[in-house]
């Protein structure tokens, strides 16, 4: 049954002890899905008068901007949306809430106050389900013709960094694959982070065309870290050249560093997978003496 048609017993419930909080809400849930709009802002915003501690405060604050927002009453749903965002910083409901303020703007004929909060929502959280709708919008804005800027190299990395960690690889390699030129302030850690996403992918030769190309005739302060992970890239293709390579270059930039104890430890796990149980364990016994580093400790694990 819908919350619209239970609306006669959620009236009918309101005085009950204990629950009158959750009966309040959903007749204001009740009255939105009958497009009561109006009705259903003064229902939200009485919780927060009448239940003070209720654990619906946050949800229903939204929700009374949302309901503002359907009712077309704009500037205060802007108003509301704003006062929710001061209330809960750090909400689940963020990102929806920064886009009921960019559509408030709209109603209000406010373009360019709605397309920055638009580019927040599609840049800094693209896993919400207020990325979709934000996209659109600023498409159909740069459709009609709106004065719209380019997307900063600040916005596309923090694109690909959330979609990276949000574990969608494709579309964060297909975001810093724009940052990936040298003058670039973000392209080491573009880089690094297309490698990453590649070997998540599974992807292990272009993850080593990745890190070749970037460690080729050039200084950069993440060398370390690049080599570490060529290791692992060459352990996965079955590369011992590779890892060869990339222990003695660590031996090299960092003799005692966490970066050459995880290479030596791949080399050894190589050595053990082929069935070298001798040479395995002289490696692992090698990579054991560089206390205090990762390698070390899981060689530690594997000599038991």
């Amino acid at each position: 049954e819908a919350l619209g048609d239970a609306l006669p017993y959620f009236e009918a419930a309101s005085g009950v002890p204990d629950i009158g909080d959750y009966t309040v809400y959903y007749r204001g849930r009740a009255l939105a899905e009958r497009n009561e709009f109006a009705e259903a802002a003064i229902v939200f915003d009485s919780i927060s008068t009448l239940f003070p501690d209720s654990r619906l405060a946050e949800d229903s604050s939204f929700r009374k901007a949302s309901a503002l927002l359907g009712a077309g009453a704009h500037l205060e749903a802007l108003t509301a949306f704003s006062e929710f965002m001061e209330a809960y910083p750090g909400s689940a409901l963020l990102p929806e809430a920064i886009l009921g303020s960019a559509r408030a703007h709209i109603g209000l004929g406010n373009i360019q106050a709605a397309w920055p909060m638009l580019t927040r929502v599609r840049y800094r959280h693209p896993l919400s389900k207020a990325s979709a709708p934000a996209s659109a919008l600023l498409a159909d804005m740069m459709d009609s013709g709106a004065d719209i800027p380019e997307p900063t190299d600040e916005d596309i990395y923090a694109r690909a960094l959330a979609l990276f960690y949000g574990a969608r690889y494709k579309e964060a390699v297909a975001g810093y694959a724009r940052l990936k030129s040298p003058g670039n302030g973000y392209y080491d850690r573009a880089v690094m982070k297309t490698a990453y996403a590649q070997v998540r992918l599974k992807s292990y030769s272009l993850a080593d065309s990745t890190l070749k190309e970037y460690l080729k005739g050039r200084k950069t302060d993440k060398a370390r870290e690049a080599l570490s992970l060529l290791s692992l890239v060459s352990l996965r293709q079955g590369d011992l050249e590779g890892l060869l390579d990339a222990e003695e270059r660590l031996s090299e930039k960092g003799p005692a560093s966490a970066e050459r104890a995880s290479a030596i430890f791949h080399i050894g796990t190589y050595h053990e997978g082929k069935g070298n149980v001798n040479k395995a364990v002289a490696y692992y016994k090698k990579a054991s003496l560089l206390e205090g580093t990762e390698g070390a400790r899981e060689a530690l694990w594997a000599l038991g």
